[in-house]
């Protein structure tokens, strides 16, 4: 689990949230980190709208928040809307595809106030309150 000073092992620690990253192949298919990072903001700021984060497990716990590390830092976090199996209509880069599971983001982002690196990993990893 990654806490707030580091990463814990202890059972006895209930996770808050989850993170998340978008890898370098996400960054590709939007043409660049700023272009990714806009087009997230973009697709959030619609109250109607989430982002999906593709990913095959869902979290066995009941989380708040999905941190998002981009670029081996911990860039910002957004609440978490649950999980979807099967989604029926997702995008990613410029294609559409059927049959997604994954992650609900939806808005609003918080931008992480202060500069912390992390390592990148697929999947997500439990977290405890990280700001």
């Amino acid at each position: 689990m990654i806490t707030a000073t580091g990463y814990s092992k202890d059972p006895s620690i209930l996770p808050e949230g989850i993170a998340i990253t978008f890898g370098q192949e996400m960054i590709e298919l939007n043409n660049g980190l700023k272009n990714l990072l806009r087009w997230f903001k973009i697709v959030i700021s619609d109250e109607d709208d989430y982002w999906m984060h593709r990913c095959k497990n869902q979290p066995k716990f009941d989380v708040l928040h999905v941190y998002i590390i981009i670029a081996g830092r911990l860039y910002g976090r957004c609440p978490y809307g649950g999980f979807i199996k099967n989604n029926p209509k997702a995008m990613y880069g410029n294609n559409y595809y059927t049959g997604w599971t994954g992650i609900i983001i939806p808005g609003p982002f918080e931008k992480c106030p202060f500069d912390r690196e992390l390592k990148g990993f697929r999947g997500f990893r439990y977290t405890t309150k990280l700001f």
